[in-house]
C-alpha cells in the first residue's frame, strides 16, 4: 500500500515539515558543499568515538546528525520527503512545529544508533531520514489512530484505511523484510526503521499521558471559577 493523503491534515502551514523537506533536497543537490561532514553515519566509527572521544567524536557526531539529511538517490530522496509530507503535516498539526522537530530529530539519531548497535562493527556508512519519518509514523499511530489514509495497491485499487491499519501494516512489512533480509545483502536499514518507528510511539503515549494529566487540571479550575462567581 502507498499512501496518497491523509485526511486529518488542517489549515496551518506546516512550516516544521516543509523546512526539512527543503533541507533534505538542499543536501542532496548541493551534496558536494557537505560532503566532508556528509559521509553517513558509520557504526563503527562511532564506536572508536566512545573509545577515543577526542580524536573522534566531533566527526562522529558531525555524521551522527548530517545523514539525517543526506540520502543516496534520488528514489530514496523522494520516497523519503512524500512520507515525510503525509504524515508529517498531520502531526505537525497536533503537535506544533518546535516538538514536532525536536521528536523528529530525537527519532532520527535513536534510529540510527539502534542500526549502529545491531552491527556495532560495520563499516558501512547509513544515510537517510527514513528512520526520523518512521518515528514521525509511530507518533502518528498514537496521536491520531483514527485518521484515515488514502492509500494506492498498484495497479487500480485507490482506497481508504484507517491510520492505526496502514501504520501497523507498515511496521510489520518492515519485521518481515528485517527476519527475511542476509547480512550479506546490501541494503536497507531495517533496524534503524523500526528503531525510530517505536521511538516515535513512545513519544506519542508520553504525551497522549501529560495531556491527560493536564486536562482535569484545568477543568477543575474552569468549574470552581464558576462556582465562585454564582456564589
Amino acid at each position: 500500500m502507498f499512501p496518497l493523503k491523509c485526511e486529518s491534515t488542517g489549515t496551518k502551514i506546516p512550516f516544521a515539515t516543509l523546512s526539512l523537506i527543503i533541507l533534505c533536497i538542499a543536501a542532496y543537490i548541493r551534496h558536494d558543499l557537505i560532503e566532508p561532514y556528509a559521509k553517513g553515519f558509520i557504526p563503527l566509527y562511532f564506536a572508536n568515538a566512545l573509545f577515543n572521544p577526542i580524536e573522534y567524536g566531533p566527526q562522529a557526531m558531525i555524521s551522527l546528525f548530517s545523514s539525517l539529511f543526506t540520502h543516496a538517490g534520488i528514489m530514496h530522496l523522494i520516497s523519503n520527503m512524500w512520507y515525510l509530507w503525509i504524515f508529517g503535516y498531520a502531526v505537525e498539526q497536533d503537535t506544533g512545529a518546535g516538538k514536532f522537530i525536536i521528536i523528529y530529530v530525537a527519532c532520527g539519531i535513536l534510529s540510527m544508533l539502534i542500526q549502529g548497535v545491531s552491527d556495532p562493527l560495520s563499516s558501512v556508512p547509513i544515510v537517510g531520514a527514513s528512520g526520523a519519518i518512521a518515528g514521525i509514523m509511530g507518533l502518528h499511530l498514537i496521536l491520531l489512530p483514527l485518521s484515515k489514509i488514502l492509500v494506492w495497491i498498484p495497479p487500480i485499487f485507490i482506497f481508504k484505511v484507517w491510520a492505526f491499519i496502514f501504520l501497523i501494516l507498515w511496521f510489520g512489512v518492515q519485521y518481515v523484510s528485517l527476519r527475511s533480509s542476509s547480512p550479506q545483502s546490501a541494503g536497507v536499514a531495517w533496524w534503524a526503521h523500526m528503531g525510530g518507528y517505536v521511538s516515535g510511539s513512545l513519544w506519542g503515549i508520553v504525551l497522549r499521558i501529560r495531556n491527560r494529566n493536564t486536562q482535569p487540571t484545568v477543568r477543575s479550575r474552569k468549574k470552581k471559577a464558576v462556582t465562585q462567581k454564582k456564589v
